[in-house]
């Protein structure tokens, strides 16, 4: 993580062809197609587009090296799958969770409410 520390004046002309850029009528004009992903059970056959969704239960044991863990309302033993489901990312985690699920959470998991 960097941080850069620029005076207003430098960061206004620094944005000024950004903004000019994006006023144009043709601002998409070489951007790249966006990509399409499938999310679909594990246990399918993958397709070139498609990303595995595993239960917790199903990823015990196994690591990857992003994860994005989804916690939708109560879930029995809810504290061991979030510890679990946390734990199996080894370079970037990113956690969905709704305000039932983040009710149930261990105070030390939230970070920011």
């Amino acid at each position: 993580m960097s941080v850069v520390a620029v005076d207003s004046v430098e960061l206004a002309n620094r944005l000024r062809p950004v903004l000019l850029h994006l006023n144009r009528q043709d601002w998409d004009r070489g951007l790249p197609r966006p990509k399409t992903i499938t999310l679909q059970p594990f246990d399918s056959p993958r397709i070139k587009t498609s990303v595995p969704v595993y239960r917790v239960s199903d990823f015990k044991g196994l690591e990857s090296e992003a994860v994005v863990l989804i916690s939708r309302g109560r879930v029995p033993n809810h504290r061991e799958a979030t510890y679990v489901g946390i734990s199996r990312a080894r370079a970037c985690l990113y956690v969905l969770i709704d305000q039932v699920g983040l009710s149930v959470l261990p105070r030390s998991f939230v970070w920011d409410s």
